[in-house]
């Protein structure tokens, strides 16, 4: 699949979501803006319902980092490629 034209934009014609409001049509760079930050706040809502217990207790999320890191495998039986999880828990498999 090619990826579509690159659209030529000045950095001070790109758009600031937080001070302009998203109007449809909107020009790529505001839309990906847009779900970027859209992003942000469902991983941040995915790891503090992940870290909440029962009760009274709520954590609170104060850094939420991301970090790769090359790994590394022996299994008995033979090799292990490791694929990206985007989201893992104790009740589900890689996704």
């Amino acid at each position: 699949m090619a990826d579509p034209p690159r659209e030529e934009i000045a950095p001070e014609a790109i758009p600031d979501l937080t001070r302009e409001a998203l109007l449809f049509p909107a020009p790529r760079a505001h839309v990906l803006q847009s779900l970027a930050r859209a992003d942000t706040g469902g991983v941040l809502a995915l790891g503090y319902s992940a870290m909440r217990g029962y009760g009274n207790a709520h954590p609170t999320v104060n850094e939420l980092r991301l970090a790769e890191a090359e790994v590394r495998v022996q299994h008995p039986r033979g090799t292990v490629s490791p694929r990206p999880c985007a989201v893992r828990d104790h009740l589900s498999q890689c996704t």
